[in-house]
């Protein structure tokens, strides 16, 4: 037994005798160009070749720098803009997707940067301060660290490039919520402005009913009276201007309507209410005079006014299309003078105008001194006056503002119907229109970036990946002799005692064996069968270009193996 264990001692010598030299001796392979292609000169200056460091780093680089562009452009193009388009309704996803973009080139920038130290400390010579190499559970948490794994913090290390992996974990980690954090969607008013046509019948003679072999004006159309009393009962009513979604300033003229004006006296006396008008019949007229008396609840107004066709403009303010009729408001321009003293013309619709205000107005209401109720209705005062509470009777406290909305809105509401003029009836119908102008406000998603959180993140990983490619360069590199790449084939250049997986390879960059070695053959395999006397072997072992079909061999179970 001693002599055969003797013999199993020389084996291993021989073995160890034939393969310490495999760096220098590569194995003749015809899938290199020469047996030595795999050979490498170390570096003079003891730095790894800026060859390797360029080719390992450019795609990382230029991908770190193309999406922090990208980053920036989406947040500099959609920064205060409506979310009316896919660009910027997207501005979030977009930024997340070029965060995702630089955390990836980030990572692998800092992490051959770490793979690379790991080395470096692998191969560092005994100090005073620290005994030569690594240990096993260092090089494993070291590694994990250059992966930025999550890992890693469960095999800590006190190695400063262990906390300098966690750090770039958590930021790589944290970078793309932080770029998220810095696009908020907020709520905002912008103001569009819009045109869109509404009903007007201005002055229009078809407002008119007609009477004689002349065909002049009599009284007010239906539709007329019934617009102009909607309006005395609509002080607190919304009359829908255009049935579009528009709210704001609204506009519209010049047009010809019909205004008031008027002078009042006051004086005090009994609470009452009374309008009396003198408007002829029987041909054309400009204006219409009448005189009002009303009581506000301390004093008498007398009013002198006269109504009259003029030209100007209106306004009011929208909610989803409607206003409020008590906010219209005209402006009158000019008196229309002198008014064409022809049947088809403003004189006739400003007769129906006045005939429908004089119905609505016209009447007498009181109060007794006693009991202070209602003795006469007249509809102005069904429309206007109020109880106070169940006793007080309270007359409307001026007078003004009703007629105007009356005589304003009578041609608004004009109730037009769309009958074709060559059915019947259609002749009479108000179809009338005038531009609406709307300073439309429409709420919108605006885009809000902060650009100051934006652009530390990008710039902070800029500089990183910088840093971690200036590492590469500077660091010196007196033992390990090349970039290492956290890569299964370039760790089969790597060997023991006993040599490497790929001979001849010991410092040859990963790019030179893919290129010169790529076509070899590879098979992790058992190298020396185990005895119950001798070790066995597995490990990797190339494949001969011209082997066949060999009987498969097994490790045996329960023998050892190292």
């Amino acid at each position: 037994m001693t002599s055969q264990f003797g013999k199993t001692s020389r084996v291993v010598s021989s073995n160890y005798a034939k393969r310490i030299s495999v760096c220098t001796t590569p194995m003749t392979s015809k899938s290199r160009p020469t047996p030595q292609s795999l050979w490498a000169q170390f570096p003079k200056k003891s730095r790894t070749p800026l060859s390797q460091i360029a080719r390992a780093t450019w795609a990382s680089t230029l991908i770190l720098f193309a999406a922090a562009i990208f980053t920036l452009v989406v947040a500099f193009t959609t920064n205060g803009k409506a979310t009316s388009n896919i660009w910027t309704a997207n501005a979030a996803v977009l930024i997340a997707v070029g965060g995702i973009i630089l955390k990836g080139a980030l990572g692998t920038l800092l992490g051959i940067a770490l793979y690379q130290h790991l080395w470096s400390m692998l191969a560092r010579p005994a100090s005073e301060s620290h005994k030569a190499g690594l240990t096993v559970k260092n090089i494993e948490s070291l590694h994990l660290a250059s992966r930025l794994s999550v890992s890693m913090i469960v095999h800590p290390s006190l190695s400063g490039a262990w906390a300098i992996g966690l750090l770039a974990l958590l930021a790589t980690s944290a970078l793309v919520p932080a770029l998220q954090a810095g696009v908020r969607v907020v709520a905002k008013s912008v103001v569009i402005p819009t045109t869109v046509q509404i009903n007007h019948a201005q002055l229009d003679p078809r407002m008119a009913t007609r009477q004689g072999a002349q065909q002049l004006p009599e009284d007010a159309m239906p539709s007329i009276r019934r617009s102009s009393i909607n309006a005395l009962f609509g002080e607190q009513s919304g009359h829908a201007y255009t049935k579009q979604n528009l709210t704001g300033q609204a506009t519209f003229g010049p047009i010809n309507f019909t205004d008031v004006e008027c002078v009042v006296e006051s004086r005090e006396g009994i609470p009452t209410a009374r309008l009396t008008d003198d408007l002829p019949t029987g041909g054309l007229y400009s204006s219409m005079s009448f005189n009002a008396t009303l009581q506000n609840g301390t004093h008498f107004l007398y009013y002198k006014c006269s109504l009259r066709p003029a030209q100007g403009s209106c306004s009011t303010n929208l909610s989803g299309g409607v206003g409020q009729m008590k906010d219209l408001r005209c402006i009158r321009t000019n008196w229309m003078d002198p008014v064409p003293n022809v049947i088809e013309g403003p004189a006739t619709g400003f007769h129906a105008i006045a005939k429908a205000f004089a119905n609505a107005f016209d009447g007498e209401a009181s109060t007794t001194l006693t009991t202070m109720r209602p003795q006469e209705n007249s509809t102005f005062v069904q429309a206007t006056a109020r109880f106070s509470n169940r006793t007080v009777f309270i007359m409307p406290p001026e007078l003004i503002s009703h007629v105007q909305r009356v005589i304003w809105h009578a041609p608004i509401d004009a109730q037009y119907l769309a009958v074709p003029a060559s059915e019947q009836g259609g002749r009479y119908d108000l179809n009338g229109t005038i531009d609406l102008h709307v300073l439309n406000e429409q709420p919108v998603l605006v885009i809000k970036m902060n650009f100051p959180l934006i652009i530390s993140v990008v710039g902070c990983s800029l500089l990183a990946g910088l840093i971690s490619v200036f590492y590469l360069i500077v660091a010196l590199n007196k033992i390990v002799g090349r970039l290492m790449w956290d890569s299964l084939v370039h760790s089969l250049t790597v060997g023991g005692n006993d040599g490497s997986g790929i001979r001849g390879a010991c410092i040859a960059s990963l790019e030179k064996v893919l290129r010169d070695a790529g076509g070899e053959r590879l098979k992790y395999d058992m190298l020396t069968e185990a005895t119950p006397e001798i070790l066995g072997r597995i490990g990797i072992r190339e494949v001969g270009e011209y082997e066949g079909p060999v009987q498969e061999t097994t490790p045996s179970k329960e023998l050892f193996y190292g």
